[in-house]
């Protein structure tokens, strides 16, 4: 089952023409075209940094699962120029409310608040 998975890197290297299309060749090269992204590009005190937000669906699990993901697919430019990241991963479960019944929720609420 897919995970929802959030990402939010930093990547930081010293200024040089076409930074920004060579994190977007990595993004492709490492997570194909399955993924959406953002990316916002400074350039602060001779440094130049790329931020990308990423949203995707996902068959990862866990931080540990991406981050195996990123260095076995990742160049090692790529995993240098990384500076920080943030991950969220929300597993999808199956069925409605995650498994839980909603009427059974409902009625034990009910049975609760007549004893109030």
């Amino acid at each position: 089952m897919k995970s929802e998975v959030i990402l939010d890197f930093c990547f930081m290297r010293i200024p040089k023409d076409g930074f920004r299309q060579e994190i977007l060749n990595q993004l492709n090269q490492i997570f194909g075209d399955t993924i959406h992204w953002f990316l916002d590009v400074y350039e602060e005190a001779d440094m130049e940094i790329v931020i990308a937000e990423i949203r995707s669906m996902g068959i990862w699990k866990s931080e540990k699962e991406i981050i195996y993901h990123l260095k076995e697919n990742g160049t090692s430019d790529f995993l240098e120029w990384l500076k920080g990241y943030r991950m969220k991963i929300y597993p999808k479960e199956k069925g409605c409310n995650s498994g839980t019944n909603l009427i059974e929720k409902i009625e034990k609420i009910s049975n609760e608040s007549a004893f109030l």
